[in-house]
C-alpha cells in the first residue's frame, strides 16, 4: 500500500493550497455533521506545486483522523481549526483539534507504517505514513504537536511556488 503512495503522478501543476483545504472540508463535511465546531483561517493566495489530488488525500486523511479522535473522546465542545498561512518560503497547513491528545510515546511512532492506536479492525496504520511520504515527495514535511488532555495540531509545510501575476489570478478564480 505504501508503494501506491509513491507512484509518480502526471497531474503535477501549480494550485492554491487553501482551495484544496476548502475542498477537503466539503468532502468530509457530511461525516462531521453539526457535532463538531469547525473554524477556518485560510490565506486566500497560497500557491504550491505538485499533485493537488495527493495533497487533497493528505488533507482528507488528517481531517478524518481528527473527526474520529473527537468522536471517540468525551470532549464536551469538540472543535477543529483549519489554518493556512505563508511563513518565509513555506506554505503551511495546520489542523488543530481539542481532543485527548497523543501520548509522547505514540507521537514518536505515528508516522511509522502499520503503527496504529485504533482498536483492531478500525485502522491499518498506513494513513499517516502515506501522508508523510506524499508530503516528502512534494519537498515538504509533516509534524505533530500534542499535549495530553488538550489536543493535537498537525502541521504540513510545502514549498511556496512563485507564479507570474496573471497565472496567480487564474488559480484564485
Amino acid at each position: 500500500m505504501l508503494h501506491l503512495s509513491r507512484t509518480t503522478v502526471v497531474d503535477d501543476q501549480a494550485f492554491n493550497l487553501s482551495k484544496i483545504v476548502e475542498s477537503a472540508r466539503r468532502m468530509t463535511g457530511p461525516r462531521i455533521g453539526g457535532l463538531i465546531a469547525m473554524e477556518d483561517h485560510l490565506c486566500s493566495e497560497l500557491t504550491v506545486y505538485g499533485s493537488s489530488g495527493q495533497i487533497s488525500q493528505v488533507m482528507i486523511n488528517l481531517l478524518v483522523n481528527a473527526v474520529q479522535t473527537l468522536e471517540n473522546s468525551l470532549q464536551k465542545n469538540p472543535r477543529i481549526i483549519l489554518r493556512t498561512s505563508q511563513k518565509d518560503n513555506w506554505a503551511v497547513f495546520e489542523i488543530e483539534d481539542n481532543g485527548p491528545g497523543i501520548s509522547p510515546l505514540h507521537q514518536a511512532r505515528i508516522f511509522e507504517p502499520f503503527f496504529s492506536t485504533k482498536s483492531p479492525g478500525k485502522g491499518t496504520g498506513l494513513g499517516l505514513a502515506i501522508c508523510r511520504d506524499i508530503i516528502a515527495r512534494h519537498g515538504g514535511e509533516i509534524q505533530v504537536e500534542s499535549r495530553l488532555g488538550e489536543g493535537s495540531t498537525f502541521r504540513v509545510r510545502l514549498p511556496v511556488y512563485i507564479l507570474s501575476p496573471d497565472r496567480a489570478a487564474s488559480l484564485n478564480e
